[in-house]
């Protein structure tokens, strides 16, 4: 891969910014907000980086492995989200809206559906005294940008996407659709390019580390 510049959360943050016009990057959207929230362009990058790189990530398995009899909530690990499939016993189960769980039954049958809510995953009915093998894989969540030193996950050759992400909403937030479909446009095709980049890295090396000098996560659909 080709030499590309490095950029931090804040040279990210200018470079967005200019698209609007705001060349000096200290425009209404990059100013932090009241009760100590961050600049909503903050929001926005690290919006675009999730975009970007959660579904490459690879994905990892909730623990415990097994359902606990009568245990209806099983916790999903921090920083993670975009649950992917949930398996118990081999059998797929269904994917419900919290209230559409079954609450009460008690039968002495598998679960056969489950519901995700508060960071964690529900299961209906309630396992019975028997206990079935549980996989539940879920995305990672890339690590926040907070400061202005940080640096994207994503390899170099890619951090223009989160300029362009950003972008978008800025011209978005400034009523400029036409400007917001181009930078729209340019994410997309760079998140193309990556997971393309990802897919190559997988067929040479499921577990690819230290790309180019890049030491991640080690890039790779099902990491794991």
């Amino acid at each position: 891969m080709a030499a590309f510049q490095t950029l931090n959360l804040n040279m990210i943050a200018k470079q967005a910014s200019a698209y609007v016009g705001d060349t000096l990057g200290n425009g209404r959207y990059n100013q932090a907000g009241g009760d100590g929230l961050p600049p909503l362009l903050y929001t926005w990058i690290n919006q675009a980086q999730i975009a970007m790189c959660a579904p490459e990530l690879g994905v990892q398995d909730l623990q415990p492995a097994m359902t606990v009899p009568g245990q209806r909530n099983y916790p999903i690990a921090s920083g993670c989200v975009n649950s992917k499939r949930l398996l118990c016993n081999n059998l797929g189960l269904t994917y419900c809206e919290l209230i559409d769980l079954d609450w009460y039954s008690m039968g002495n049958s598998q679960p056969t559906r489950y519901a995700i809510w508060k960071g964690e995953v529900l299961l209906g009915p309630l396992p019975p005294d028997q206990i079935y093998p549980l996989k539940h894989q879920f995305y990672r969540l890339p690590t926040e940008l907070v400061v202005a030193t940080d640096v994207p996950e994503l390899p170099p050759a890619f951090h223009m996407a989160l300029v362009y992400g950003a972008a978008a909403e800025c011209a978005r937030a400034d009523g400029e659709p036409s400007l917001a479909q181009d930078m729209d446009q340019k994410f997309e095709r760079l998140k193309m390019e990556f997971q393309g980049w990802v897919d190559h890295q997988t067929s040479q090396n499921q577990q690819v580390r230290n790309v180019d000098g890049w030491g991640g996560w080690g890039w790779g659909r099902g990491g794991f």
